[in-house]
């Protein structure tokens, strides 16, 4: 609530008001600030100590991302996104950001994930991307559970992917997509069976 408040301000000094600003969260987890202009951009702090993570969102995918520690820069991109500014232009400008391709996208929501992501994720997360087949496809979270997705597929129309739904304290049971819900499980044996599934696609 504290940078909220904060960016409220700098908007002010600038002549400008921030519009739809809030202390929220995105898909993947809280944020410091959240801010609905031509899509969405989160604000964390920044997971080495120094200033803030901007996430720049359209759609399901990350537009562009950067570090930063000066509040000016965050809110004049905040007021360019509300001012429909292309996200190309906008990085342009903003040289702290930086543009996130399909090649991208991947590395970049484990990111979220990994350093930024809800506590009762940190087991299933941790188990995933230690293996490197798992590791390269696309995370997803949808009502708190995890799903990797074939990242040649889209969000909601996905061939291939699979979900880890917990099933108890210890206990996963893994929705391949294509085939189905599988026995309840322990994680090891859920991540063997996901990578021996995806290793198919």
């Amino acid at each position: 609530m504290q940078l909220v408040q904060e960016l409220n301000e700098v908007a002010t000094t600038l002549g400008a008001s921030l519009e739809r600003l809030s202390s929220s969260r995105d898909r993947f987890g809280p944020a410091e600030a959240t801010h609905w202009g031509e899509g969405l951009i989160a604000v964390r702090q920044g997971c080495d100590g120094n200033g803030y993570e901007v996430t720049i969102w359209a759609g399901e995918d990350i537009a562009a991302k950067g570090q930063t520690a000066d509040l000016q820069e965050i809110v004049t991109t905040m007021l360019g996104r509300q001012a429909d500014l292309p996200i190309r232009e906008l990085c342009r400008r903003q040289e702290y950001l930086e543009p996130v391709g399909p090649e991208g996208q991947v590395e970049a929501l484990w990111h979220l994930l990994i350093a930024h992501g809800e506590e009762y994720l940190h087991p299933v997360v941790t188990a995933v991307t230690s293996n490197p087949t798992l590791r390269a496809l696309r995370p997803w979270l949808s009502h708190g559970v995890l799903h990797l997705i074939h990242p040649r597929d889209r969000i909601g129309s996905s061939r291939y992917g699979l979900a880890f739904y917990r099933s108890g304290d210890e206990l996963f049971k893994l929705d391949v997509y294509d085939r189905g819900f599988g026995p309840a499980e322990t994680l090891p044996s859920a991540i063997d069976r996901a990578a021996e599934a995806a290793g198919s696609w």
